[in-house]
């Protein structure tokens, strides 16, 4: 089938976007397929041991709130990780080290993504405490970056091939002043950058990202800009399998169209070529992905949800009424590209650490 832009079906997107919404609502209540526990576990070791058998862990049935335990657990020692990188701004919760979760509309369905994994640095551990779930819906689901790129295989050989071959590049745009509901502020991310957008460029460019100087349209008015891109895989190489990563879903431009269709898309991901990934890819990449769920069932009141977050991926079912959520995250990590030296090292069987097209991660520090 011709490619299909996600400008020429900007006037769909509404549609589909609520046909995808309905889908996921019926899935709410599917038979229970998470890895639940009654208690945290006892040592960093053990919680890295059931993120490594499983890609999560749920403790569900606790009646108090041990975040002091669990951001010990998650740390072993260091420091959590802040969210400057973010696309919004997060606030800590009252009297917490957690995060309010994400701030897009009750209404919408976010989806699949891996927390950070944008930027040069994103966490490896993250946790969801739910303080107070909402009345309706707003479920937080997870999904398996693994099994992910089986579906893909099974529904697009062809895509897949491409996914295993050719990066992607992530697009996002800041802006000078702060306080823009959809454009961060550069002077917001934590390298004391320039109020000079040129100085601004040059710095970004030396800490590793692509940049340059672009332009926004919101709502009609042309805004200066900086365009920071950075490439990522599509597929890549993580505790010896081949894991989907769901940058492209989670920001697919469609999505931002639908809420803001006046305005350019504050995130974007295109081939690295510089071609756009057509809709009916960016579909088909949902539905590996929407393939791939682990169902926890209804959220429950202090549900404490931890994630390997290069292994598993998540995103939020819409919902009404109150709902308080913190996050926590922990575990700088790091894609390593297949050009590396440190992709090249090799194994304990002599063979190199990963094929010539393929990325794998490893500790920031």
């Amino acid at each position: 089938a011709a490619a299909i832009t996600t400008t020429e079906t900007a006037s769909s997107n509404a549609a589909e976007r609520q046909l995808n919404g309905l889908m996921l609502l019926r899935r709410v209540n599917l038979p229970i397929t998470a890895h639940i526990v009654d208690q945290l576990p006892t040592s960093g070791t053990e919680l890295r041991g059931l993120l490594n058998a499983h890609g999560h862990v749920l403790v569900r049935g606790k009646s108090n709130d041990p975040e002091k335990a669990l951001v010990s657990l998650m740390t072993d020692g260091a420091e959590l990780m802040g969210y400057d990188y973010g696309t919004r701004k997060r606030n800590p919760l009252p009297n917490s080290f957690s995060l309010e979760v994400t701030p897009w509309p009750a209404n919408e369905v976010i989806l699949p993504h891996n927390e950070l994994s944008h930027f040069l640095e994103f966490p490896q551990c993250i946790s969801f405490t739910t303080r107070k779930p909402a009345p309706h819906c707003g479920l937080t689901t997870i999904y398996d970056c693994h099994k992910a790129c089986d579906h893909l295989a099974q529904l697009d050989p062809l895509l897949l091939r491409r996914a295993e071959q050719e990066n992607i590049v992530l697009w996002r745009y800041f802006v000078l002043a702060s306080g823009n509901p959809r454009y961060r502020s550069w002077k917001e991310l934590p390298y004391d950058l320039s109020s000079d957008l040129a100085e601004a460029v040059v710095f970004l460019k030396a800490s590793g990202y692509l940049c340059e100087a672009a332009e926004v349209s919101e709502g009609g008015e042309v805004i200066s800009a900086i365009r920071m891109g950075i490439v990522r895989p599509l597929v890549y190489s993580y505790q010896g399998k081949q894991c989907l990563h769901s940058v492209s879903v989670g920001v697919a431009p469609y999505w931002y169209r639908g809420m803001w269709p006046d305005s350019t898309p504050p995130l974007t991901t295109r081939w690295e070529s510089g071609e756009d990934i057509a809709l009916a890819d960016l579909l088909t990449l949902e539905r590996a992905y929407f393939a791939g769920r682990i169902c926890t069932g209804p959220s429950q009141a202090n549900d404490i949800l931890m994630l390997d977050n290069v292994r598993t991926a998540h995103g939020r079912l819409p919902f009404a009424g109150p709902r308080t959520v913190g996050l926590l995250m922990a575990g700088a990590m790091r894609f390593v590209p297949p050009n590396s030296d440190r992709a090249q090292e090799p194994t304990p069987n002599g063979g190199p650490a990963c094929s010539p097209h393929e990325w794998t991660v490893e500790c920031a520090v």
